[in-house]
């Protein structure tokens, strides 16, 4: 895998990712991909002729809250903000397809 590395004025060159930073984005992949998924069952959720169960969402919102308190590790988001960042984006992603559940629901 290559990044295209930028240089003053010149033509863009690339530079080969180290391997640590191939698993971050593996693993970062894997975590949009699997919130896209969860956010999706979510909004069919109300669809369905059954409740859901409190503490389906409950888990939900817990998983979303410590996914978008990531902004705050100052850690991660030193060494790959670009992890910190889908952290983020994945949390706020559970929000709100946990939103679209119903009215019921308190964030």
């Amino acid at each position: 895998s290559f990044r295209p590395k930028a240089n003053s004025g010149g033509p863009a060159t690339t530079v080969p990712l180290r391997k640590d930073s191939v698993n971050f984005l593996v693993h970062q992949y894997a975590l949009h991909g699997s919130v896209l998924m969860l956010s999706s069952i979510l909004h069919q959720l109300p669809h369905l002729p059954e409740r859901v169960p409190n503490h389906f969402l409950t888990e939900i919102l817990s998983i979303a809250e410590n996914l978008v308190s990531c902004q705050f590790n100052e850690t991660l988001a030193k060494h790959n903000a670009g992890a910190a960042c889908t952290c983020v984006r994945a949390g706020y992603s559970l929000f709100a397809a946990a939103v679209t559940i119903g009215p019921n629901i308190t964030v």
